[in-house]
């Protein structure tokens, strides 16, 4: 059993046209759920895939933001109610884009939980 990310970068020849495109696609392995729950949170990839079984094609999968927010959603609320998501009172002098990327990094995601 492992998990897997898959995450698709689209590329164009010539960007101010948008006439070609090309689309590339990576494949991350992960043989646990936090490892690649953290992965997927910090590059904000929306699906999980849970391979159980690849000879019987048993596969699962799991959706990180049902549950957890994201940088946008986190950003929002915590200008709302800076008190419980960042700590202080005032949401100026913090930048919540990277206090985000540090709750994720320290595995502190019970600030990420929606309510």
């Amino acid at each position: 059993m492992y998990y897997l990310i898959k995450q698709t970068e689209k590329k164009y020849f010539i960007p101010f046209l948008s006439l070609w495109e090309y689309k590339k696609e990576f494949k991350y392995k992960f043989k646990k759920l936090s490892d690649a729950l953290r992965f997927a949170l910090d590059e904000q990839i929306k699906i999980i895939f849970c391979i159980i079984d690849k000879e019987k094609n048993i596969v699962t999968t799991r959706r990180p933001f049902l549950t957890l927010l994201t940088c946008k959603e986190f950003k929002r609320l915590a200008k709302k109610n800076p008190k419980f998501y960042l700590g202080v009172y005032n949401y100026k002098r913090v930048n919540i884009e990277i206090y985000y990327y540090y709750l994720i990094n320290r595995n502190m995601l019970n600030k990420l939980r929606k309510f």
